[in-house]
């Protein structure tokens, strides 16, 4: 839930692969996984800018990224 959680806040102003995987330390292969997943589920877009590609989060990611959040955080109490 984590890693789900750093990719759609990374992602949050559109963000490139790379980007995203140094910053949540994470390696290729695991984004890819995750972000087909999320991309499936619409919580990510993927789109095509000055020959990048950025990955962006979309409202319904912005909707369960609080959520998990919020789930986190009472874990923590």
């Amino acid at each position: 839930m984590e890693i789900i959680r750093d990719i759609l806040k990374m992602a949050l102003d559109g963000k490139t692969k790379t980007k995203i995987v140094y910053d949540t330390k994470i390696n290729f292969r695991v984004f890819n996984r995750y972000a087909a997943l999320l991309l499936r589920k619409q919580l990510l877009t993927e789109k095509k800018e000055n020959r990048q590609r950025l990955y962006k989060t979309t409202e319904k990611g912005k909707k369960v990224l609080t959520q998990i959040e919020e789930v986190l955080k009472s874990l923590e109490n």
